[in-house]
């Protein structure tokens, strides 16, 4: 075997499919992947909250996930209640931006996701 590769995949229309849909074949290649020696990890737009389960899911049990669009790094950790332990958090305070944005775009609607996979609001979405 040639030197080690780190794979960083993605969940949503990689993983699974649009409609959640985790194929037994896409967890048989990527436990196949891991059995010839290398590093799989998943890189992904949702919540730590939201990806653990799907990590779990294709056999990752331990390693670390880039959640929230690379905003947060976890570690998978099976002995806590969540599954993971938070590594790091890159923050910002979207407040300066989002006013900008409200007072351009009024009738736009605008959400900040938080670490656990909640959102924050600056008005109701529609239906």
């Amino acid at each position: 075997m040639t030197e080690p590769w780190l794979i960083a995949i993605d969940i949503d229309g990689t993983l699974v499919h649009d409609d959640g849909f985790l194929s037994p074949a896409v967890v048989k290649e990527v436990q196949r992947v891991r059995e010839l020696g290398h590093q799989v990890i998943v890189a992904t737009g949702r919540a730590a909250a939201n990806a653990i389960p799907v990590v779990k899911d294709v056999g990752i049990e331990e390693g670390y996930v880039v959640c929230s669009n690379g905003a947060v790094t976890v570690e998978v950790d099976n002995s806590q209640h969540s599954g993971y332990l938070v590594r790091e958090v890159i923050g910002f305070d979207p407040k300066p931006v989002l006013s900008q944005l409200i007072e351009k775009l009024p009738e736009a609607h605008f959400a900040v996701e938080d670490i656990d996979g909640t959102y924050r609001f600056h008005k109701p979405f529609p239906a």
